[in-house]
């Protein structure tokens, strides 16, 4: 199976209004596998860098906001689903600690 091309929905980096607006959409794999809703978006210095994303078991992972394409409710991040799902879990409500940050940048690469 092929990733969806996704380009045409991203014609400029998205703004910060438009990330925190993902908050509540759907979050896909690369392939559009469902992985999970958009439940926060956190802040790293001066810019939004990370999305917290509730899997569908409840379990919470952080997700890189570069690269990532939002459009119709659905915000498509380029990275396989177990990727994704095996990313650093989060307890959601909580700033996230440097030391989570740190392993979830590890573990996407950025």
């Amino acid at each position: 199976m092929k990733p969806r091309t996704v380009h045409h929905l991203a014609s400029h980096p998205p703004t910060e209004e438009e990330i925190t607006s993902w908050i509540g959409h759907k979050a896909t794999d690369e392939f559009g596998k469902n992985v999970g809703k958009v439940e926060d978006v956190y802040r790293v210095g001066s810019s939004l860098e990370w999305l917290l994303i509730r899997h569908r078991r409840s379990h919470h992972f952080l997700a890189p906001v570069k690269n990532a394409v939002g459009g119709d409710g659905t915000v498509f991040l380029p990275y396989t689903a177990e990727m994704i799902e095996s990313a650093p879990e989060v307890q959601p409500g909580r700033t996230a600690e440097e030391e989570i940050l740190a392993a979830a940048a590890e573990h996407y690469k950025v």
